[in-house]
């Protein structure tokens, strides 16, 4: 190894505030949908919705919790899925390149420190896969209370918000959690050849 582990790490670890920055940006954004709806930060313009936002944020938690008990069976790669076509033709490679820890900083960390890799491959197999579960979870999560969010935000007549958190849920956390389904099947791949 030709270089500093520790600071292609860091370097790394920069390159990704990008993407989780992304993330932020749609959290941030839901925080303001939900004061605007509650009604400290609505404009001026903008009537008081006809629904009670209380009930729907409760929804919106209750959604992400109960997201949260997804039985182990829920990971598994099926066979539609194993081979990737489908997530290829849903555009997950391109996603994947936009990530954390994806294909595009990858590059530019390799670009500076060659040879550098997120997870040494060997023996590190069942940790990516717990890894990738764990970030598959915690988008999921993400994206059911998102979803119900939006549902409250076109109920309520205020398609802008319903537009931009909808899109910002479907970057933001349903591909992340597509590129994991992919990763998953891509390790199933590579391990049914040793076994």
């Amino acid at each position: 190894m030709d270089f500093d582990p520790a600071e292609a790490t860091e370097y790394s670890n920069r390159l990704n505030i990008v993407p989780i920055t992304l993330f932020c940006m749609w959290l941030g954004a839901t925080v303001m949908f939900w004061l605007q709806a509650f009604g400290p930060l609505r404009s001026f313009n903008r009537a008081s919705p006809d629904e009670a936002p209380f009930y729907w944020l409760i929804g919106s938690l209750l959604t992400s919790y109960a997201i949260s008990f997804l039985p182990l069976s829920w990971y598994r790669v099926h066979r539609f899925e194993a081979n990737g076509r489908i997530y290829e033709a849903l555009g997950v490679k391109a996603i994947r390149a936009l990530v954390s820890n994806g294909d595009l900083i990858n590059r530019l960390v390799r670009q500076r420190f060659p040879g550098y890799r997120v997870h040494a491959f060997a023996g590190r197999i069942d940790k990516v896969a717990k890894d990738g579960r764990s970030n598959e979870l915690s988008h999921l999560i993400a994206f059911g209370g998102g979803l119900v969010v939006t549902v409250y935000a076109w109920r309520i007549g205020w398609t802008d918000w319903a537009a931009w958190l909808t899109l910002g849920n479907l970057l933001v956390n349903f591909y992340p959690v597509l590129v994991q389904r992919h990763t998953r099947a891509r390790l199933e791949k590579i391990t049914s050849r040793y076994r």
